[in-house]
């Protein structure tokens, strides 16, 4: 599982995100982007999300 905070991006936002893969991380980040922060996510703006993210039973970044 990866789980994914706003707030670990530079964003002052609180929300975190768990999702079961990273393609499921990133449906869920598109959503939660478009949504709150009005913004349509590119590419290179999920790719740097994703990076960071973190897998839930080990921790590593």
């Amino acid at each position: 599982m990866k789980k994914f905070s706003c707030s670990d991006a530079g964003a002052s936002c609180t929300a975190q995100v768990t999702a079961t893969d990273e393609q499921d991380l990133v449906r869920q980040l598109t959503q939660h982007v478009r949504q709150v922060h009005k913004i349509e996510p590119n590419e290179t703006i999920l790719t740097y999300l994703v990076s960071k993210a973190y897998d839930v039973g080990g921790g590593s970044r």
